[in-house]
Formats: structure tokens, C-alpha cells, sequence
């Protein structure tokens, strides 16, 4: 069952890495950015259930997820100056 999950996610990065490089806009590329991140953060939590061994991936998942928000952040307030 895991692995079902484990593939339906790495479909749905594929799909919006294809989004990323048709996508018009700035800010639809960085939906797209932020679903991948979202996308690779449920991979890494998905992993660990597979790995009983290693719980750093748990940490590294959190890690990830906040290095996102921030990135996020960062660019639309890069946005917002750029446009006045």
C-alpha cells in the first residue's frame, strides 16, 4: 500500500514539473514549487514508514517543509517589491 502512495506521488511531482516549465506566470510557478515541496515532504514521511531503522528522515522531512515556507516567503515579498 505504500508503494501505491510512494507512486502516485512521484507522479504528481512529474505532473508539476511540467506545470513549472508550460506555467505563464511567476506566481503559478511558485504554486507549483510549493506543491512539490508539499509532495516531496509526504515522499520523505511515506520513506520512513518503510525504514523503521531511521528516524532522522522524520526531522529532515520537517526541515524541508520549513526551508519551503521560507523560500515562499522570500519570493512573493520579492514579488510585491518588484511590482511597485
Amino acid at each position: 500500500m505504500i508503494y501505491i502512495a510512494l507512486s502516485i506521488l512521484f507522479l504528481a511531482i512529474a505532473l508539476m514539473l511540467i506545470r513549472i516549465i508550460r506555467g505563464k506566470s511567476a506566481l503559478s510557478k511558485m504554486v507549483s514549487v510549493n506543491c512539490i515541496t508539499s509532495y516531496i515532504v509526504a515522499f520523505v514521511v511515506l520513506l520512513t514508514l518503510i525504514n523503521d531503522d531511521n528516524k532522522y528522515f522524520l526531522d529532515i522531512a520537517v526541515v524541508y517543509s520549513v526551508l519551503g515556507f521560507i523560500s515562499s516567503v522570500a519570493f512573493l515579498k520579492y514579488l510585491i517589491h518588484r511590482k511597485q
